[in-house]
């Protein structure tokens, strides 16, 4: 409500605000990028370094997952790691994958490949198991950093950008107005 003044989420020695798993990634110039988490007011962990970069991660709703992008493979894909264990790695993509979001019950996993949307069944007990990707639909739709598209509570409708069609005319005047 604007009523305190803003802080940050994922920075060291910052309070968080409840015992929910937050995770991020960092820059390093020795590992490239990197996944880092932070449960409740904890200090901020570094959860996965290695030579390949890891980026976008997102916590399953169970908090007992990551999925997240890596280039191990010489191109960006979907994989999975327990939380806060890190032993096991499942890949959830086939033929690239970036922008992972879990669906709200932790059923499936969206994923963006190009101009592909994707969705892949899991399922998370007893362990970790995706099924193939499928298809949801395909579009010249904007893509930005970070994440382009939004994904309803119940996973049947997307929210994505589209690209703006008509070109803007250039400004050939301008109104100023002086003592308003």
């Amino acid at each position: 409500d604007g009523s305190s003044p803003p802080e940050p989420l994922l920075d060291e020695g910052q309070p968080a605000d409840s015992s929910r798993v937050v995770a991020s990634f960092r820059s390093n110039p020795t590992t490239g990028l990197d996944l880092w988490v932070r449960k409740g007011n904890q200090p901020l962990q570094p959860f996965l370094r290695t030579e390949a970069s890891e980026a976008a991660p997102t916590v399953s709703p169970d908090e007992r997952w990551i999925a997240y992008v890596s280039d191990e493979s010489g191109q960006y894909e979907i994989y999975v790691r327990p939380y806060p264990v890190r032993e096991g790695k499942w890949p959830v993509s086939t033929d690239g994958g970036e922008e992972p979001i879990w669906s709200r019950d932790g059923k499936e996993i969206f994923y963006r490949n190009g101009q592909k949307w994707m969705a892949a069944s899991v399922r998370l007990k007893p362990e970790f198991s995706a099924d193939k990707p499928k298809l949801l639909f395909e579009g010249p739709y904007v893509n930005v950093a970070g994440k382009s598209y939004a994904v309803t509570k119940n996973g049947q409708r997307f929210l994505v950008l589209e690209p703006v069609e008509k070109e803007i005319e250039p400004v050939s005047y301008l109104n100023i107005v002086f003592n308003w």
